[in-house]
């Protein structure tokens, strides 16, 4: 599969894909074949997957205009970026730094972001509720409800680990009743909880699959404004680890990563 995305994004996940310069376009080629030609001014990311190649002259290309190329495994886990010249940011990063260094401003900081989460996840599971069977219905209402008490509880959240705390009560609801999401009931889509090291079947690889793809647009966006993606406010600071990615992703992982797993 090789997809060009309305977001600017090319993503390259054909096993044995050669994406190379042609002039002023990128070029995917499989078995010297062309598959796929874009302007260069159309793509703001590239995404290549597993064993996939780039040229060196489109990835000086794309360094000099300052377009990043990630590499991912071919189940989506991350390995490594290239990126361009330099965008500057130091006071950019200064105020990111002071931020997260003061308790205050990270609570008020991560508040805003599990309350888009909750609110998010609320809105899938109604969505969802609109086309399910009573049954069903029934089920994901009632959940939908309690994410709403989960949000006045993360709204009046006094402390971090109090608001990290509500942050994993709504996902246990939502995970619990994420089954009565799925449309399709066939054995080998069964789903009974979220388990990520490592997903354990089909519809947790491909939900730990899309948050791959997802992390990586956030953690590009980061850089591209100049933030730091390893310096959060939700997610404690660890080496190796994009807390900041991790935070801002949150919001976004119902509406976009999750309906997109859900959409057949």
């Amino acid at each position: 599969m090789i997809l060009a995305e309305p977001l600017n994004t090319l993503f390259v996940t054909l096993p044995g894909a050669s994406l190379g310069k042609d002039h002023e376009n990128l070029v995917v080629r499989v078995e010297n074949e062309e598959r796929l030609r874009v302007p260069l001014h159309h793509v703001g990311s590239v995404v290549l997957f597993g064993a996939t190649f780039v040229s060196v002259a489109a990835m000086a290309e794309l360094a000099d205009r300052g377009i990043q190329v990630s590499f991912l495994s071919e189940g989506g886990r991350f390995l490594g970026r290239v990126e361009g010249r330099w965008q500057g940011g130091s006071l950019v990063r200064k105020a990111q730094f002071e931020a997260a260094a003061s308790e205050e401003a990270s609570l008020r900081i991560a508040r805003g972001l599990v309350l888009g989460k909750l609110a998010n996840q609320r809105q899938m599971l109604l969505r969802s509720a609109r086309d399910a069977s009573d049954e069903k219905a029934t089920r994901l209402r009632a959940a939908a409800e309690d994410l709403a008490r989960a949000v006045g509880a993360a709204r009046h959240a006094a402390a971090l680990d109090v608001l990290r705390g509500c942050e994993g009560q709504g996902a246990a609801v939502y995970f619990g009743a994420f089954p009565a999401m799925l449309r399709q009931e066939r054995p080998e889509l069964a789903f009974e909880k979220r388990q990520r090291r490592p997903p354990k079947d089909p519809v947790n690889a491909l939900l730990s699959f899309l948050y791959a793809v997802l992390l990586n647009d956030v953690c590009s966006a980061l850089l591209a404004v100049g933030l730091d993606p390893a310096v959060g406010f939700l997610h404690q600071a660890r080496p190796g680890r994009p807390s900041l990615g991790l935070d801002l992703m949150e919001e976004f992982r119902a509406t976009f990563a999750d309906r997109a797993g859900l959409a057949r």
